[in-house]
């Protein structure tokens, strides 16, 4: 065993279970000063994104017509974070065993393009949840 210091880490401990192998995390609770401090740094930036967000539509809306590809695909993620409230995600490393994907780690299997244009989205999101 070790001991590991890692000062950017919300678990305490961790350790590997002996049925499926999963890695399990001692938390700290969610009224800790820690996990508060972590929040208010998230809802910080929140509200200070607040006075750009027409700004920021405005231009991915300008952008989904660009000649430029990556300028539409950046157009399209942003237009499915915003309208479906999607996560940004991000690439899984082969160690995570859970298949969850965000807007931007989207497979082609997890789209499909239904009767009169309709886009049906079926993937697991944040904490396995079936969007």
């Amino acid at each position: 065993k070790e001991v590991k210091h890692d000062n950017k880490s919300m678990w305490l401990a961790s350790w590997t279970e002996n049925i499926l192998g999963n890695v399990k995390y001692v938390m700290l609770g969610s009224e800790s000063n820690a996990w508060g401090r972590s929040d208010m740094k998230k809802f910080d930036l929140a509200r200070s994104l607040k006075a750009h967000v027409e700004e920021i539509r405005k231009k991915y809306l300008k952008d989904l017509s660009s000649t430029k590809l990556y300028e539409r695909q950046r157009a399209t993620a942003l237009y499915l974070i915003d309208k479906l409230a999607l996560r940004a995600g991000s690439e899984k490393g082969a160690e995570d065993p859970q298949d969850t994907v965000g807007c931007c780690s989207l497979r082609v299997e997890h789209v499909e393009l239904a009767e009169g244009n309709e886009l049906v989205l079926d993937f697991l999101g944040k904490d396995s949840i079936r969007y």
